[in-house]
């Protein structure tokens, strides 16, 4: 059997735990940029084409990551019309747009790489400076940073509002100051806000800042794989049941859509970005949308002038070829 072998899925499924943490050593010298730090290798459970797979977590430089086999015969995008759907807070900028911009991508089978995916995306064009807890009033960061904008973003996030705008008034899900600062509202603890320096940078400029840092974005086969096949599936079994599956609903650990809001996710190819749109119908599910090349024509940034947080997340990634 060939070493790569082992690093698909149905061989992956049928080791034990001790010997895909023993394997994934052997990845990490072989394939991972020197120059990126790991630590805290363990073995999670993750749900992979609606099914259980123990596999391995990893902190790269920080952030969290989790290791997908090779998978062949992904059943990908959708057959669903975009109309059936309960698509709701689209940005405003979009609304005038909606229906012209959208679709889902089309229904067909694909293969993946083993590869290393981040469980969280981040925005895109800034760079991260601390987090600021709402009901301490504390920041862990960067403190130089905060204290140049600190009363701007309190003025944002802890207004001083007369008593019937306070009872209407809600926490913004992010913020964003051009040129100089970005807040976004963390999903698993809406009390602590994430506080970024704005960064101009192109997506030409953030591929070869990863490519530098020994990281990728994934394709569209890959993004729908690892973030769009798992909910479309789910999808499916409530329109034809009225029921999510146990499965769909008791995963551990999970690859997040990590943000309260519609964005587009980047991927490898600059006119591919999915749409992450919650449905209203329900809280957990989501749908991936792929973006026509047309956007590039209607959107009101110009892409020379830096990615906008508010509309961009990227998710880094290390593809085992």
């Amino acid at each position: 059997m060939k070493y790569a072998d082992y690093l698909t899925l149905p061989i992956w499924q049928e080791l034990s735990d001790d010997q895909k943490l023993n394997l994934v050593d052997d990845v990490l010298l072989a394939c991972i940029n020197s120059k990126i730090k790991w630590s805290n290798v363990r073995v999670e459970t993750l749900i992979l084409k609606n099914q259980e797979c123990r596999t391995i977590a990893i902190t790269l430089d920080g952030d969290e990551f989790i290791f997908i086999p090779s998978i062949t015969d992904w059943e990908l995008g959708s057959s669903l019309e975009s109309s059936s759907l309960e698509i709701t807070t689209l940005p405003k900028a979009w609304h005038c747009l909606e229906g012209e911009l959208f679709s889902h991508s089309p229904q067909r089978l694909g293969s993946t790489s083993p590869m290393f995916v981040a469980q969280k995306s981040q925005p895109a064009g800034v760079k991260l400076k601390g987090h600021y807890h709402l009901v301490r009033g504390e920041y862990q960061g960067d403190q130089a940073f905060f204290d140049l904008f600190k009363g701007e973003i309190k003025e944002v996030l802890q207004p001083d509002l007369d008593f019937l705008t306070s009872l209407i008034w809600e926490f913004p899900t992010h913020y964003l100051k051009p040129k100089l600062f970005y807040l976004e509202q963390q999903v698993l603890n809406p009390e602590v806000y994430d506080i970024y320096s704005v960064e101009v940078e192109t997506y030409g400029e953030l591929l070869l800042r990863l490519y530098r840092q020994g990281y990728q974005l994934l394709s569209e086969d890959a993004w729908e794989a690892v973030l769009g096949s798992h909910f479309l599936e789910t999808v499916k079994q409530r329109e034809s049941t009225g029921l999510v599956s146990e499965v769909s609903e008791k995963a551990p650990f999970e690859l997040q859509l990590n943000s309260h809001f519609p964005k587009f996710e980047l991927t490898d190819q600059d006119y591919c970005r999915k749409l992450k749109i919650y449905l209203g119908s329900t809280n957990k599910l989501s749908l991936a949308f792929s973006e026509w090349p047309t956007y590039q024509k209607l959107v009101l940034e110009k892409e020379l002038a830096g990615l906008n947080p508010c509309l961009y997340d990227y998710r880094k990634a290390i593809i085992i070829m």
